[in-house]
């Protein structure tokens, strides 16, 4: 196997009290930087994603399929596996690795290295960008009914990249949103194929008409149900009108990504990264042209978009996370974004504690509202493992915790996610330890699909396990598993 050089993961830089915390993650190669983005931001994963380093349309087109595995995004030269991604996918105990793009991509000694590993291994690969994209894309299916389009070849083999890399990052968070790819003039077989087989859904372009032509939008506008077009003057400006688009549409980021719009390399990981983090991604230059001013100032005056998007969200940002070294983007720079997420933070919000009890999935909280925890369910206290449910969840939320309300119930509780003061979702741990079931799922199945999949893998290994309620009270099922629980998108999977 081939040997890399040294990891690079970089640390917090000196910030005062209302500064972005910034975080430089990279490698001496881009096989280094994912690598280096893998060890930092996931502790262990279940699937990996393996795409080629040489190119980008696999790795980007593959990043919403990484969100939904919740697995990073690995690289690998076509000569060998690099000795540095072997140890990674050992130290994840990663039990399969999807390999995407056929053997001109990632040829077939490569995937003999990763089957020594005692992983199991799959191929999603087409006979070009376009049909590998759509197969990505039947994967995933299209559950929140929206897919992008992004322009898949540039006019050499290192430009055309951007507008796909901030596609990408449309699904997030709860949404699961696939990205097809295009040609400028052309909409390719495969894309046309995958949009019939959606059948109905929204489509965004991302680009304006120099990426993807007013013709592929007016075919695009006959294969869906509506499209939109999400752009800017430049790369940079497009990356911040989808950005801006993602706050609008979930919340204001306490979190960024960057990396630079000039070349792919360092960007191929950011689709697993962005889900991770909940977090948009913003591309800049990578490196300040000379002149006077301050370094925000020059970034300014270069890109304007750029730095306005990062004062509108500086109230609420606070990290940072810079994808490649120095040669990517520059000291300067990092210099400049640090002074532009400079500025008065909004307080983080007090976590709330519980005032009374009701049961397993409800309660009342220190601020006055009733809660239901959403998409999941415990029994009732007169029910069979209902005082135990209970208090698991008391114990869990002893030490406070958070609420995002998104709903509310015919009783006239606040449906809402609840996570403990150190992050832990309430509904999911419940789930993965026996003590919910799903009869509530499938209501809130179409908003939030991610979330949705999330909970469907607790149920399913807590009931495989025979653990918490499913070892006594459940021994038979409470009710009728969801019939849509691992039924994907048959639509999409027959494509």
């Amino acid at each position: 196997m081939a040997a890399v050089g040294p990891l690079q993961t970089g640390v917090a830089q000196e910030a005062g009290a209302d500064a972005a915390e910034v975080v430089r993650v990279g490698g001496t190669s881009r096989v280094d930087t994912a690598v280096a983005a893998s060890r930092a931001y996931f502790d262990m994963a279940d699937e990996i994603i393996l795409a080629t380093a040489r190119n980008y349309p696999d790795a980007l087109a593959a990043g919403p399929l990484a969100r939904v595995q919740r697995g990073p995004i690995l690289l690998t030269e076509p000569g060998a596996l690099p000795d540095s991604v072997a140890a990674e996918i050992r130290r994840l105990g990663a039990t399969r690795v999807t390999i995407v793009g056929l053997e001109g991509a990632v040829p077939s000694n490569v995937e003999s290295d990763v089957r020594a590993l005692g992983v199991e291994v799959r191929r999603l690969g087409g006979v070009d960008r376009y049909e590998t994209a759509r197969l990505i894309a039947a994967e995933i299916g299209a559950p929140d009914g929206r897919v992008t389009v992004a322009l898949g070849r540039g006019r050499d083999a290192g430009s055309g990249f951007a507008d796909a890399l901030t596609a990408g990052t449309i699904g997030m968070t709860d949404a699961v949103v696939p990205t097809l790819l295009t040609a400028t003039d052309t909409l390719p077989p495969p894309t046309r194929e995958a949009l019939e087989a959606a059948g109905g859904v929204d489509a965004t372009i991302i680009g304006g008409e120099a990426a993807v032509s007013a013709g592929v939008e007016s075919q695009v506008d006959d294969l869906v149900r509506d499209v939109e077009r999400l752009f800017g003057a430049s790369r940079y400006a497009t990356s911040v009108v989808v950005a801006d688009a993602i706050s609008r549409g979930v919340r204001e980021p306490e979190e960024l990504v960057v990396a630079t719009g000039a070349a792919f390399p360092d960007s191929l990981v950011a689709g697993a990264l962005t889900g991770r983090l909940q977090a948009p991604i913003v591309l800049v230059p990578p490196r300040l042209t000379g002149g006077p001013g301050t370094p925000s100032e020059r970034l300014s005056a270069a890109h304007p978009e750029v730095a306005n998007h990062l004062v509108d969200v500086c109230p609420t940002v606070r990290r940072v996370v810079i994808l490649g070294l120095e040669g990517a983007v520059s000291a300067e720079v990092e210099g400049a974004i640090n002074q532009l997420l400079t500025c008065s933070k909004a307080p983080p919000a007090e976590p709330l504690t519980v005032q009374e009890r009701r049961d397993g999935d409800s309660f009342v909280a220190s601020d006055g509202v009733e809660y239901r925890v959403g998409m999941i369910n415990t029994p009732e206290m007169s029910e069979c493992g209902g005082p135990e449910a209970a208090d698991q969840t008391y114990a869990l939320l002893a030490d406070g915790f958070t609420v995002e309300a998104y709903s509310g119930d015919n009783s006239g509780r606040s449906v809402a996610r609840v996570h403990t003061v150190e992050g832990t979702d309430l509904g999911v741990w419940l789930a993965r330890n026996g003590w919910a079931d799903d009869r509530y799922l499938d209501g809130f199945r179409h908003e939030y699909p991610a979330y949705a999949r999330e909970l469907d893998d607790a149920f399913a290994a807590a009931e495989a396990e025979g653990a918490g309620l499913w070892g006594s009270c459940w021994a038979s099922p409470p009710s009728e598993p969801s019939s849509s629980r691992h039924a994907g998108l048959a639509a999409w999977s027959a494509g």
